[in-house]
């Protein structure tokens, strides 16, 4: 669809185009009617992650961040803390919440919108501490549990020594009050077999606390989670959406509406613009188009519609021609003109200025076809079709029929031509468009008349 069609069908369509942009500007509204003020307060956290070397990876980062932060069980947390009440956890959560990463840094903001700007300040910063704590959970859990886990096996092994300890001390006191050799060198081979036992725990217990301090020293590589900066109480209330949305609104529903109404010209047109298009839609060829020219030029239109005329008749083999008018045209003015030019041409064609103007237009020579074949009695009639088809039936031998159409025909009005064709029962012998009806002239122009008796005379 060219962009000259496209105004056309926005300029036919203009009530439909025009209703869809109220009803997406007035959705627009209706989502933001009843809305209250609503205030933002903000902090900045940062979690015990690496810092990140892209956007991807801060990404990441706030992902997690409100992963964490729009949990509803959080949120409730975060609620009871601040000492809040009145609030759906689960709306807050999936409404009020937002996180986003602070350019390609590890810093994240952590946001919550509420009507009160006291409350919107606390509930974000109890939210940000919870955000923290679930974040230690998750991370460090894990590594608790296993200092826990070494320290209870350091203590055991301590306890074990020290069970040993006390046993190596017992039988040495033991071996010093034997009576005999043998009774004391048995009581210390125990001792020598618990000493060996002692120093297996003890190294045990060295490679225990080396892992612990290993553990440890890792941990406290690792970045620290804290809030960087605390929400302070807003003090001024957020921007409303409803004129941007209003206009978005509206935008889409000029792109929708624009669109069907495309949709509907490309499925059943409602105009065909255009002599070209008129003649494909009759099946017929185009004999010309008037046009609001200056009176000479309508003139020479006129002569090169009355020599296709004249060949297209010839070539029918009729002798009338029926002109058939479709839509608001002046055809008895047409009819007249028309004849008279038939009548002109036919004398002597090959002598007549303006055909061989007409032939310097593009228009085919009479030169080369018999003069006998334009037949001066070759009448051009207005019809109606209505009573055309009951009247004589001399009025309709030897006949032929052209249409005379607006350049631009409604879809209603091209069924109610063909149906007119059809009526009439008569070969078509093609179209004939206008863009302005000439005036009601019975004979042509003084100037086209003067110049063809000037042509008799000569000869």
């Amino acid at each position: 669809m060219e962009l000259a069609d496209l105004t056309r069908t926005m300029a036919l369509y203009r009530w439909l185009i025009l209703l869809f942009v109220v009803v997406g500007i007035g959705s627009a509204w209706l989502m933001h009617y009843g809305e209250s003020r609503t205030f933002t307060a903000s902090t900045r956290l940062v979690l015990d992650t690496p810092d990140p070397e892209s956007r991807a990876e801060s990404a990441v980062i706030a992902d997690t961040a409100e992963a964490i932060a729009t949990s509803p069980s959080l949120v409730r947390e975060a609620l009871t803390r601040a000492h809040v009440t009145g609030r759906e956890p689960e709306e807050v959560a999936q409404r009020d919440v937002s996180v986003r990463a602070l350019g390609s840094s590890g810093i994240v903001q952590l946001s919550v919108r509420d009507g009160d700007p006291k409350a919107a300040a606390l509930i974000t910063n109890a939210l940000a501490a919870e955000v923290i704590e679930a974040r230690l959970d998750v991370t460090k859990g894990e590594v608790q549990q296993v200092i826990r886990d070494l320290d209870r096996r350091i203590a055991d092994i301590n306890r074990r020594i020290s069970t040993l300890d006390a046993r190596i001390s017992s039988l040495a006191v033991a071996a010093e009050a034997a009576g005999d050799a043998a009774s004391a060198n048995a009581i210390r081979s125990q001792g020598d077999e618990a000493e060996r036992r002692r120093d297996f725990l003890a190294q045990q217990r060295s490679v225990v606390e080396a892992e612990r301090v290993s553990l440890l020293s890792s941990e406290a590589l690792r970045p620290k989670s804290s809030v960087i900066n605390e929400a302070s109480t807003p003090l001024v209330a957020d921007t409303s959406r409803v004129f941007p949305d209003m206009a978005l609104g509206g935008i889409l529903a000029l792109i929708l509406g624009v669109g069907i109404a495309a949709l509907l010209e490309m499925v059943r047109p409602t105009l065909l613009p255009g002599g070209s298009a008129l003649a494909r839609a009759f099946d017929t060829p185009l004999l010309g188009t008037f046009s609001g020219a200056a009176a000479d030029e309508q003139d020479l239109v006129a002569t090169e519609i009355g020599v296709r005329l004249a060949f297209a008749a010839d070539a029918a083999g009729v002798t009338n021609v029926g002109l058939l008018g479709v839509g608001r045209i002046d055809v008895e003015a047409i009819a007249g003109r028309l004849e008279a030019i038939l009548f002109a041409v036919a004398d002597r064609p090959e002598e007549q200025p303006v055909a061989r103007t007409a032939e310097a237009r593009g228009v085919r020579s009479a030169r080369s076809t018999n003069a006998a074949h334009l037949r001066p009695s070759v009448r051009v009639i207005a019809i109606d079709p209505s009573s055309f088809s009951h009247g004589p039936r001399s009025d309709r031998e030897r006949m032929g029929v052209v249409v005379i159409s607006p350049a631009t025909l409604g879809a209603a009005q091209l069924r109610q031509g063909l149906q007119a064709v059809h009526t009439t029962s008569l070969p078509l012998l093609g179209l004939i468009a206008t863009t302005a009806t000439p005036e009601r002239q019975p004979r042509p122009s003084r100037s086209l008349l003067d110049g063809l008796k000037r042509a008799r005379t000569s000869l």
